[in-house]
């Protein structure tokens, strides 16, 4: 109150003072009171004097009055640092306009701090957590204050009974020194920690639940804070009047020479258990007691049996009830003594009486006061916000059907005869949630058409025949419709504002709408930042012309002073190299500082992937408020980082891997990374229901018996090596670069391969989301898939793959051209729910090899390799979309296509590089790669059933295709928190010539699956069946017809 008092009587004087010089000034001032020069004294350095002339509010060229200047004084005066602010006005010496003159009397401010009796570790943990800090304004309150603090703070060291004395040195001065002296006295020493009493569980478990530590200093607040710990343990086991208590005690004096230097203590704890509850729900109907257990309070959440604990139990109930649309809902807890079966686990019951009533549904929403819009046009929109609110809040997953029936149904009845009113026979629930929400709405709807001074009062609900039908009511106070005036930045900017001007969404002459002034706003706040103005505050101020119903709107800028970069300081880096950082930020000594610059450095620096932490912070130094120096603070990642894994899939069987980083090579940010892992998918092979025993076998034929005896032939395994630079500098995008080698064995139903490749690249950013990845690759291969003895024309399994390929065995070594794309637009990239994906590669490949044996001739098979040359090109794209249509209910669609294409002669296509359907990441339903080519020749789509009598069906394997496409649909729905439910259909076709490419003859699978998520993604199980393939006859039998499925990830 006497601080009030003396921020009155101060500004009374000032305003005194201004009215005096105002009257002693009136004969011989001019009439124009225009300001053409402001003068500031009593200010410390430039920056304050910046700010005071931001308080004022008060630019050159405005004309003041005593309006003005009287709030002037008080948002001067409410800073604090002045005891008092004195306006005075003169003539220009032009003689027209007036001068300013504004003078400060500061307030006593704190200089430095002191302190006597502390050690340095203890005077820099005081400095930095005292809420004062030099500057800042001080007063004899002040003392008193810094007493409580450091007392506080030395008892969380241990010294408890300190003395402490502050003062200042010299009272008369305004900059003081502040001077804190100490006696700590003796540091009380926890040394043993005891539970007697009733104990629930041992010793050392109830000593794991507290913080408390033998050695830790005595401290109050710990105590009791572990007491509230082991009473929430406590409680949470059922003993809900459970008590706890402690007591500490001396039991002896550590010394250092004659001087005692601690208080050794013991603190015992000392518990009652009291009876054992149980949590009863009686009554309820709509839920069940498992479900408001689990979802609402369960004996866990009850917190002792005090009249406050089951006063919150029964709020949160009831409230639970009321966000269901229960809004007669009533719980009462009642303690009574274990009866029946209830006596073998507990001696008292918690019960919870609950009287539901019925869920109200709104069955008539009326608009009081509405004039300028249609009635109907608003209870409709209204009507809308409701049932949206019901979905967002999946009311009809938590209710029995007879509870939600037309719960979140449309309006199904008609208008009544009165023009406000929107009455139908059934209606949405009627929620706390969703009368917030359509109050929101209609505010905003009016906003943004020029009432700016709509009012739209808490709604009147009123019941309607029984209990579960009700009226909502709101009431408008609409106001008149303002429109744009002017549009005006004070000060003008010392930048062209033209731009700022184009794109606001203000028109004069326009509705006003609010939320375009805080647009604007806040896009002329970006502006001065970009320009060098990084502690800019922009005001907007909206004066109002009555008599035309025209708001001006007013920009009210303080710029602060413009600051300019001054030295760059790197700190916390040991290994990387001073100039590594420096090339990554986008800022440079003597340039205007701007606040995207440092954001933009900061993501840089991280995206080198060698630290964990980037703090970029602007010098605070008064000196020289117009240039600042900045400061870089990083946090390194350990340099050598190893880790090992298990995995397992349907394709590739069980794996497991090693991982190796040795990142910041040579403190450049250069990063060596490896990769090596084995994969065993003969395990699942003898499982009769993931894979035919058919196609089994005729794998297992491509492999001689002795090498059947070696487990390693029937192995998978790849290793990586790749050398990377995740950011080039100076470059005008993200840009990085890689270099990797890579060898792989790899054993599909078609080929066995074995593959080694360099590869180098980029990895372009050049905007936001899109990626590009020019690269260029060589590779040597070995692949085989024949048997021994095999006959001319045939491959894998003994299949053959017409006269129109050569035998697919050999060596091959190819260098390829390969650009990929891809524009992300997805609002998570591990559990998307809406955006898209876009993706693409082309590649042109290029290169020569040696065959086992080449076309059918009338002398059998050729004798000698048979050498051939590979020159073709390869497009592939991928779009995915994903649109939500309901809380955590998603649809998703993929569209994937291919096609390759062949140069003249030279445009053989070796067997591993074709497109092959069928899995986990085509089309569900089948084994992965079994979907033939549609023009196969001995078994195209359009046959029923194979040509050639003695083929076998369910043998029959694919040799790949050069053309495909791939359709994926899944509608994704929450079953629990962290699993999902999904149902999928998934459609494609395959073919050697892309004009036998035809839709009817689809191959197609569907299926239902869960997803459980997971760090690292989602974990996806799904149980499918193939529908259709083109005409050709599917098997029936259920091991044919089931297919099951893993995956970690979404498509």
């Amino acid at each position: 109150m006497q601080l009030l008092l003396r921020w009155a009587v101060v500004v009374s004087l000032g305003w005194s003072l201004w009215t005096a010089n105002l009257a002693a000034q009136e004969s011989s001032a001019s009439s124009d009171d225009t300001v053409t020069t402001i003068e500031i004294i009593g200010t410390r350095n430039d920056r304050e004097e910046e700010l005071v002339r931001a308080l004022l509010g008060i630019t050159q060229g405005e004309a003041i009055n005593s309006d003005k200047v009287r709030q002037s004084l008080k948002r001067v005066m409410a800073r604090g640092y002045y005891r008092n602010v004195e306006i005075f006005k003169r003539p220009s010496a032009s003689g027209t306009g007036l001068v300013l003159q504004v003078r400060l009397s500061p307030s006593a401010y704190l200089e430095e701090i002191r302190f006597q009796g502390l050690v340095s570790a203890e005077e820099r943990l005081i400095r930095n957590r005292l809420n004062i800090r030099p500057g800042d304004p001080v007063s004899e309150k002040t003392l008193a204050s810094v007493n409580i603090q450091v007392a506080n703070i030395l008892e969380e060291l241990g010294y408890a009974d300190a003395e402490i004395k502050a003062y200042w040195d010299q009272t008369e001065r305004v900059g003081r020194t502040l001077l804190l002296g100490v006696k700590k006295g003796h540091r009380s020493v926890i040394t043993h920690i005891d539970f007697e009493g009733e104990l629930p569980e041992p010793r050392a478990k109830l000593a794991s639940y507290i913080k408390l530590k033998s050695g830790a200093a005595l401290v109050q607040s710990n105590l009791n804070q572990a007491k509230e710990e082991l009473e929430n343990r406590i409680w949470a086991q059922g003993f809900l009047a459970a008590q706890v208590t402690y007591d500490v005690k001396n039991i002896a004096s550590a010394t250092r020479g004659e001087k005692t230097v601690n208080d050794e203590t013991q603190v015992t704890y000392r518990i009652r258990k009291g009876p054992k509850y149980l949590l009863l729900y009686m009554g309820q109907h709509a839920f069940t007691a498992g479900y408001l257990k689990q979802n609402v309070v369960a004996l866990s959440d009850v917190k002792g049996v005090s009249e406050r604990h089951l006063k919150e139990i029964t709020t949160k109930i009831e409230d639970f009830y009321r966000e269901q649309g229960f809004w007669q809902a009533r719980a009462q807890l009642r303690d009574v003594p274990a009866m029946g079966h209830w006596r073998d686990r507990a001696e008292r019951l918690l019960v919870v009486q609950l009287q539901e009533g019925t869920q109200v549904q709104i069955a008539d929403v009326k608009i009081r006061g509405a004039v300028a819009k249609k009635h109907q046009d608003l209870t409709a929109s209204v009507w809308q916000v409701f049932e949206e609110t019901n979905e967002g809040e999946r009311l009809a997953e938590q209710f029995r059907p007879s509870q939600f029936a037309g719960a979140i149904s449309g309006p199904s009845g008609k208008v009544d005869e009165g023009e406000d009113s929107f009455l139908v026979t059934q209606g949405p629930v009627l929620t706390p949630k969703g009368l917030r929400a359509a109050r929101m709405f209609l505010e905003k709807l009016y906003r943004q058409e020029g009432y700016v001074f709509i009012r739209v009062g808490s709604p009147d609900v009123r019941p309607m025949g029984n209990e579960s039908r009700a009226q909502v009511i709101f009431h408008l106070q609409e106001g008149p419709q303002m429109r744009v005036g002017t549009i005006s930045v004070r000060p003008p900017p010392p930048f062209a504002i033209d731009t700022f001007l184009q794109k606001t969404k203000m028109i004069p002459g326009q509705p006003l709408d609010g939320f375009a002034v805080e647009d604007s706003r806040l896009r002329l706040l970006r502006i001065y930042e970009e320009n060098g103005y990084p502690w800019v505050k922009v005001a907007e101020r909206l004066e109002i012309i009555e008599t035309e119903k025209l708001m001006d709107v007013y920009f009210d800028v303080s710029p602060g002073p413009m600051v300019r970069v001054g030295d760059l300081q790197i700190q916390g880096h040991k290994v990387t190299q001073k100039n590594v950082i420096l090339e990554q930020l986008v800022m440079a000594p003597g340039q205007p500082l701007k606040r995207s610059q440092i954001e933009t450095s900061r993501m840089n620096l991280l995206r080198l992937g060698v630290f964990s932490a980037v703090e970029i912070t602007v010098d605070d130094i008064e000196r020289a408020p117009e240039v600042r120096d900045v400061f870089v603070t990083v946090t390194e990642r350990p340099q050598v980082t190893l880790e090992a894994g298990l995995g397992a899939s349907l394709e590739d069987g069980p794996r497991t891997f090693t991982n190796f980083t040795y990142r910041n090579i040579a403190g450049r940010g250069l990063a060596l990374k490896g990769r090596l892992q084995l994969n065993y998918p003969a395990v699942f092979y003898p499982m009769g229901f993931l894979y035919d025993p058919d196609r089994v076998d005729t794998l297992l034929q491509r492999f001689e018996t002795t090498e059947l005896d070696n487990p390693l032939a029937l192995s998978e395994g790849q290793a990586i090596f790749a050398l990377n630079y995740p950011r080039i500098p100076n470059w005008p995008f993200d840009a990085g670069a890689h270099v990797d080698w890579n060898t792989l064995r790899d054993i599909r139903w078609a080929f066995t391969m074995n593959k080694t490749a360099i590869l180098t690249g980029l990895q372009l950013r050049p905007l936001q989301g899109l990626h590009l990845r020019p690269q260029v690759e060589l590779e040597a291969t070995y692949f085989d898939c024949a048997v021994e003895g095999r006959q001319l024309g045939q491959s894998c399994g003994e299949e053959s793959i017409g006269l129109t390929q050569k035998q697919e065995a050999g060596t091959i070594g190819l260098g390829t051209l390969r650009l990929l794309t891809l524009f992300d637009r997805r609002n998570d990239p591990l559990k998307p729910s809406q955006g898209f994906l876009l993706s693409a590669g082309a590649e042109l490949t290029s290169g020569s090899g040696l065959l086992d044996s080449g076309l059918a001739g009338p002398g059998g098979i050729s004798a000698e390799a048979v050498p051939v040359k590979s020159f073709y090109s390869k497009v592939t794209s991928t779009a995915s979309v994903f649109l939500p249509l309901a809380p955590g209910v998603t649809l998703a669609q993929n569209f994937k296509g291919g096609v390759i294409h062949g140069f003249a002669e030279d445009g053989y296509v070796p067997l591993y590089k074709r497109f092959f359907l069928g899995g986990t990441k085509t089309i569900r339903g089948y084994n992965e790669d079994q979907i033939l080519p549609v023009d196969d020749v001995h078994w195209p789509a359009s046959e029923k059933y194979p040509l050639n009598d003695q083929e076998q069906a369910n043998t029959k394997i694919s040799l790949g295709g050069q053309v495909f496409w791939v359709s994926r649909t899944e509608f994704r729905f929450p079953l629990l928190p962290a699993l999902e439910g999904g149902m999928f259909l998934d459609m494609g076709a395959l073919a050697l010539d892309p004009d036998q490419l035809s839709g009817a003859f689809t191959a197609a699978g569907m299926g239902v699956g869960v997803r459980i998520q997971t760090p690292i993604g989602p974990f996806v199980v799904d149980l499918a069946t193939p529908l259709l393939d083109g005409r050709r006859r599917i098997a029936f039998e259920p091991t044919d017809r089931l297919r099951l499925h893993f995956a970690i990830g979404y498509f």
